[in-house]
């Protein structure tokens, strides 16, 4: 069962599904791909970033190229922002990965993949409805890189402490060796996600294009979300939290991509406004 439709494929002499690997935490996503091969991201609705969580790093100095579908024929992405790059490599770290669509280009959804105009690298997927991009790099990455999840994240572990100078100290009662709060992140994000939904603000993640807006409010969430599991001495911190949290839900302007064509407008920019308490 797919619980977040992210369906990821590499292609290596044909496409390898790995869409359930992608939610499985015993599992890895092969990453080590060539200049020749691609790996490929589809959902159900247009989305301009991702959050890339390491396994294994790609040590091999190159850059990250995306391309979207845009109903004829693969078109290049703009304005990429690689936060997986570290010293001119790219997946040498976890972080998002924001792109945006060409003007002169929008994005198209492979209704069939076996139509005579869908993409020849996907006839055999039988997957409807989506849209997909796929990434390349600019030179072989490492043998052994790899991924443990393509998800979202809307803020940072070092964002927490902006909030919470003491949350780093926590780290030892959760696990041996931590040393990041990508996993509750990704917990919060998904939490923030349900209250943008509860609010009718989206019916997808993908519909949530500025980071900057959400990063606060999933700071918050994911502070809560440590204390919660530290245990019920904490209730003075979640509720402070919390208080905060709804104090940030309930003045931000929120720039959503509301009618889904993975673009912002000017009336998407300047009228998304929701209340969360009165």
């Amino acid at each position: 069962m797919l619980f977040d439709y992210i369906r990821i494929f590499k292609e290596a002499s044909g496409l390898i599904d790995m869409s359930l690997d992608n939610q499985d935490e015993s599992a890895t996503i092969d990453a080590a791909i060539t200049t020749s091969q691609y790996i490929y991201v589809a959902q159900k609705l247009p989305f301009t970033n991702m959050f890339m969580w390491i396994d294994t790093a790609n040590t091999t100095t190159a850059t990250m190229s995306i391309e979207y579908w845009n109903g004829t024929e693969w078109k290049d992405a703009v304005d990429v922002l690689d936060g997986t790059l570290s010293g001119g490599k790219t997946l040498a770290r976890s972080g998002n990965v924001q792109f945006s669509l060409a003007k002169d280009h929008g994005w198209q959804p492979v209704w069939d993949p076996t139509d005579s105009n869908a993409p020849a690298a996907l006839s055999t997927t039988r997957i409807y409805d989506c849209y997909w991009i796929r990434i390349a790099p600019s030179a072989t990455l490492t043998t052994g890189a790899t991924l443990k999840e393509v998800t979202y994240a809307f803020t940072a572990t070092q964002e927490l402490k902006n909030y919470d100078v003491e949350i780093d100290g926590y780290m030892a009662s959760f696990e041996t060796g931590k040393t990041d709060w990508i996993k509750e992140i990704i917990t919060a994000s998904k939490l923030l996600v349900l209250d943008f939904r509860r609010l009718g603000l989206i019916v997808h993640q993908g519909q949530i294009i500025e980071l900057t807006d959400v990063s606060v409010p999933c700071a918050l969430k994911t502070i809560m979300l440590i204390y919660s599991n530290l245990g019920p001495s904490y209730k003075d911190k979640i509720d402070s939290m919390k208080k905060e949290y709804d104090n940030a839900m309930n003045i931000r302007r929120f720039t959503v991509d509301a009618n889904a064509d993975g673009k912002l407008e000017r009336s998407e920019m300047t009228n998304t406004i929701k209340r969360l308490v009165r």
